[in-house]
């Protein structure tokens, strides 16, 4: 018997490996499924730049590394003593205004190395809904508490996503030849404005993605949201929030993404060391018992053997 609408994903024209370099970027959602990469030994990236809902936003960020820009001074803002930039997460916010700067620039330069040599971008975006500062008309990555008057709420229609995501694609196209790009919409529901709005902003989203896809060959979309809301259509796979998917969730969602990009054998690879992981994680009542030394020896020779038949896991406890 069959309980849920199930969204055919199929496979895959290409499979991700260990071998491949990852790279995650935009909502919380990447930071999941970078986690969920990470735990499975990959060799992932997770949102080096932090986390970014708005499409333009992260647009703006990848052509700012790709093109060599450098953050001065004078563009930072001060509130309350500390110092931020509009289009960067908060992360880099410092009492020391030539310290946010220079932080910046050193993370936008190892983010530049980091899209060169990678082989696969997950990109997720979380809403269309962004806040434009009236001051200078631009959209903003993060109003790092302003007071409100200084920014006016926009929804960006999927045209203007289009535009600006269409830019970023081609110059990382020409940038990175050898890239392919992974675009998905988060399963987190953005409900500050309401239902309605988040609807209206992930379906923003979703046709941006589709009309992104149909005019890249090296672009491709997951379903995240859409496998959330229909297949798993109950409160309890959420978090006591309501809003974001709950543990439960997100390794149905990975295990969707599993039977999507990778082969049986990276599957069984994941298996192994999903294993090692749990080992890593017991929690003996005597961790000074010879039972348990024997046990820890049993694990490192695990490990020194998935290490021995697959050199390219650099294990990252």
């Amino acid at each position: 018997m069959q309980l849920t609408t199930q969204v055919n994903v199929g496979k895959s024209d290409f499979q991700l490996s260990h071998q491949d370099k990852i790279l995650t970027l935009g909502s919380c959602f990447s930071d999941e499924m970078g986690k969920s990469l990470r735990y499975h030994q990959f060799n992932v990236s997770v949102n080096p730049m932090g986390t970014t809902f708005h499409p333009l936003s992260l647009s703006k960020t990848i052509l700012k590394a790709i093109n060599g820009s450098i953050v001065d001074v004078a563009e930072l803002v001060q509130n309350q003593g500390i110092h931020h930039h509009f289009d960067f997460h908060s992360q880099w916010s410092h009492q020391e205004k030539a310290l946010v700067a220079s932080n910046i620039n050193r993370a936008l330069d190892d983010f530049r190395l980091s899209l060169k040599q990678t082989d696969f971008l997950f990109l997720t975006f979380g809403t269309s809904i962004g806040f434009r500062r009236k001051a200078t008309g631009d959209i903003v990555n993060n109003c790092h508490q302003f007071p409100a008057n200084e920014f006016e709420k926009v929804h960006c229609t999927t045209k203007q996503i289009i535009r600006a995501v269409d830019l970023a694609l081609k110059s990382l196209s020409d940038y990175n030849s050898k890239l392919q790009v992974i675009l998905t919409v988060s399963p987190v529901r953005h409900t500050r404005f309401g239902l309605s709005e988040n609807l209206i902003s992930k379906s923003s989203l979703i046709l941006a993605c589709h009309g992104l896809v149909q005019e890249h060959a090296h672009v491709h979309y997951f379903p995240s949201y859409e496998i959330f809301i229909d297949e798993l259509r109950d409160y309890r796979f959420y978090k006591e929030d309501l809003i974001h998917p709950s543990e439960m969730a997100v390794h149905y969602l990975w295990q969707k993404f599993s039977e999507h990009y990778f082969t049986k054998e990276t599957e069984l690879l994941n298996q192994r060391i999903k294993q090692i992981q749990k080992d890593l994680n017991h929690r003996p009542r005597f961790p000074d018992s010879p039972a348990h030394l024997k046990f820890q020896e049993g694990v490192k020779e695990k490990i020194e053997g998935l290490k021995g038949s697959h050199p390219e896991i650099n294990w990252n406890l």
